[in-house]
């Protein structure tokens, strides 16, 4: 009986140890196509371009265009169109050199739109899509947003306050006639650090200032030490600063025509005519309009006819143009 037993307890305990062989070898062989299957998805990913990302991390969802109306001074509406101003588009800032008796050169249009302040009437005109030579005010109190959206512009000029012949109330800060050159750096090094890229300023009023050769003199070579060219709004007609510049051989650079004094579309589009009839008859026009709907209104009408009949250009295009046509 005991042998029985024993015999019995000896054949359940092979059976466990066959049982436990069986489990063993079975987790082997998984094992083994486990490491088949990773080997092989090894190889597969190295054959993957991994220059290409899975995703697009550049890619941003834009905020729809609302049709812009009159400005709105309220604190949290500019905070708010700041956050949404897209991403500084890129252009290129060279001009091919021009080819004589190439009648492919389309003529050169620099358009300014200075007087800017407000965030909405920046992405305004912004988001015509048109090359537009934005001229900011220096930061102050109803600028203050403007360091900030210069950063996401390609291309800004500065809009500087200069003394005009009647001011009535001096809302900002302005250059005044016997400045001294302390006065003058001390400002413009305050500009220059609040927008970093800055390379073109042009004078906002400034009918007495741009009338004094030693006033122009003094801003001229302070405006020279921080790599700074200076655009004639031409707000006077003694202005002196062509007579400057021809003895320092230089580029002139001004306004050709302004094309929004009047508040009216039809007054607005013949200026605008005007403007391409110079650059048609010239090879290039500087033309300086404002934040105004109107002249925001007959822009886009003419968008279509400026771009494919004209070459719109930044102020730094329109000077390598000049200097280059000069050389020839």
């Amino acid at each position: 009986m005991q042998q029985d037993n024993f015999t019995k307890y000896l054949l359940l305990l092979c059976a466990l140890f066959v049982m436990i062989g069986i489990v063993g070898f079975g987790y082997w062989l998984y094992n083994q196509q486990d490491t088949q299957n990773n080997n092989f998805l090894l190889s597969e990913l190295s054959q993957i371009n991994h220059t290409q990302p899975l995703i697009d991390l550049d890619y941003k969802e834009t905020q729809p265009t609302k049709s812009p109306k009159d400005s709105i001074y309220s604190k949290d509406s500019q905070e708010t169109i700041i956050r949404n101003l897209p991403p500084k588009p890129q252009h290129s800032a060279q001009i091919k050199p021009p080819i004589q008796g190439n009648k492919s050169i389309k003529p050169k249009v620099a358009i300014i739109i200075d007087d800017l302040a407000v965030p909405k009437d920046i992405e305004s005109f912004r988001s015509l899509g048109l090359k537009l030579n934005l001229s900011l005010f220096p930061k102050h109190t109803f600028s203050q947003y403007n360091p900030e959206i210069a950063k996401t512009l390609d291309f800004y000029m500065i809009h500087l306050p200069l003394e005009a012949m009647n001011f009535k109330q001096e809302k900002v800060r302005v250059l005044h006639t016997g400045d001294s050159l302390k006065e003058i750096q001390s400002y413009i090094a305050t500009i220059k650090q609040d927008f970093p890229r800055l390379k073109y300023i042009n004078n906002h009023t400034g009918s007495r200032y741009t009338s004094s050769k030693n006033d122009m003199q003094k801003l001229l070579r302070v405006l020279d030490m921080y790599n700074i060219t200076f655009v004639d709004s031409k707000t006077s007609t003694s202005t002196v600063i062509k007579d400057i510049y021809a003895t320092r051989q230089q580029i002139y650079l001004k306004r050709d025509i302004f094309l929004d004094n009047q508040s009216d579309t039809k007054y607005i589009a013949n200026q605008l005519e005007k403007a391409l009839h110079l650059a048609d008859k010239n090879g290039f026009v500087i033309a300086i309009g404002h934040p105004k709907q109107a002249t925001l209104q007959v822009l886009k009408q003419y968008k279509k006819r400026l771009k494919q009949h004209y070459e719109l250009v930044y102020m730094n295009e329109l000077e390598e143009f000049l200097k280059t046509t000069r050389r020839e």
